[in-house]
């Protein structure tokens, strides 16, 4: 266990830096490019005033990302003891328009964000069935966020549902680039409280302001 800990923690940070240089992951609008122009008239300059005259200045941008992901963390599941939680998640995120449009090579990390995660706990494999063999691998709970990311950290508060009970509660979650820690509280089973690692493909598309 511990080795396998080890090989992902230093497998996952290359692969988000190969994610983040992945050009194809950035899709550019045509929209209002390379900025707003009214072509059925004369440029200023040409009116014969050279006061009139309007320099070109960058419009700004305006983005929208998609982020699929998955997540591993450790800690304390719903059968009360030692667990892991394997999950699968869909992030949206609206960041605040920028004055300047980015240029072709750079990666559109937002400053500031609001979003929404929709998530899936697939499953719960107890790490203490050895010391406890009446602990079995349980399933996860779906669960809805509200987030705020700034760069490559992000804060999510919403619900976790688990279907089979049914059984709702209130869910927090936090995550620093791969990094996350995610804690919900159910009525009948308590708190739950896990932390690992977590790794998006953020698709990006933008376009002028």
């Amino acid at each position: 266990m511990t080795r396998t800990i080890c090989a992902i923690r230093g497998a996952l940070p290359a692969v988000l830096l190969a994610l983040a240089g992945c050009p194809s992951l950035v899709q550019h609008s045509t929209r209002h490019a390379p900025g707003q122009v009214d072509l059925s008239q004369p440029p200023a300059r040409e009116v014969g005033d050279p006061a009139a005259y309007d320099p070109p200045d960058d419009p700004g941008e305006n983005r929208v990302a998609i982020l699929p992901g998955a997540s591993w963390g450790m800690g304390a599941g719903r059968t009360g003891g030692s667990a892991g939680e394997v999950a699968v998640q869909l992030r949206f995120t609206f960041p605040e328009s920028r004055d300047r449009s980015l240029g072709k090579d750079e990666f559109p990390a937002p400053w500031a964000a609001w979003g929404g995660t929709i998530g899936w706990g697939i499953a719960q494999p107890p790490l203490d069935s050895m010391q406890h063999p009446s602990h079995r691998t349980v399933g996860g709970p779906i669960y809805a966020e509200v987030n705020r990311t700034w760069l490559y950290a992000t804060v999510g508060v919403g619900a976790a549902i688990y279907p089979s009970s049914p059984e709702v509660g209130p869910q927090i979650s936090a995550t620093a680039a791969i990094y996350m820690v995610r804690a919900r509280y159910l009525p009948e089973s308590g708190f739950e409280i896990f932390g690992g690692f977590q790794l998006e493909l953020p698709t990006v598309w933008t376009w002028s302001r």
